[in-house]
């Protein structure tokens, strides 16, 4: 009986030193374990509010609020944008829409083309500068050039708004917000600060929404 305990006590250690080296060994790999997405706590409802300056469709007062999380390269971000321009037009009190950029896609960066989609809407057309440069994959300071060339946009405004400190702020503060959201892909959607999957059809926005 003595030798049974005694080997018991030398099991545990090394049941410990395995259970360790299999820990390490998956930090070691990158894996990352998921946890279920909540409701909204009170941390999430004060990021998710609307910050001036933020690319709104329909009323800042409307029933329903979404937030869009997206990128500047993100087909799949301007397909919920069109599912969700014509919907938002006929019920402007009922439902709105406001825009948060997150740019974490690779390989290359969109940093650049976030600044410029944000002086965009200082000149009042958010919307269509975001459809044109997602379709056509205009992130590079040249591609951008052309964009800006054939909206005709107002090139002195928009040399300021890109050198302002204010815009470095705006873009900033929308990488924290996305990063405290752990936000890992485009589109992320808020629909009244709840996470929901990605709607893929009008059909099933207009039952989200009940309109």
């Amino acid at each position: 009986m003595i030798k049974q305990q005694h080997y018991f006590f030398l099991f545990i250690p090394l049941l410990l030193l395995v259970v360790g080296a299999l820990w390490l060994a998956t930090l070691k790999a990158g894996w990352t374990f998921q946890t279920t997405k909540k409701q909204p706590t009170a941390q999430y409802s004060q990021l998710l509010q609307i910050m001036p300056n933020t690319p709104m469709l329909g009323n800042a007062n409307a029933v329903h609020h979404i937030i869009l999380f997206g990128d500047t390269n993100c087909i799949a971000c301007n397909n919920q944008i069109q599912m969700l321009q014509p919907l938002i037009q006929t019920n402007p009190n009922n439902v709105s829409m406001i825009w948060e950029s997150a740019p974490i896609s690779f390989p290359e960066s969109t940093v650049l083309a976030t600044k410029y989609a944000y002086c965009a809407n200082q000149q009042n057309i958010f919307w269509p500068f975001i459809h044109t440069i997602i379709n056509n994959n205009a992130i590079t300071a040249k591609a951008l050039q052309s964009v800006v060339q054939n909206m005709k946009m107002d090139k002195d405004t928009l040399k300021k708004c890109l050198q302002s400190v204010q815009t470095t702020n705006f873009i900033t503060r929308q990488q924290y917000i996305a990063t405290s959201l752990s936000i890992q892909q485009v589109p992320t959607i808020f629909l009244d600060d709840t996470e929901i999957p990605t709607p893929t059809s009008t059909d099933a926005w207009k039952n989200l929404l009940g309109i």
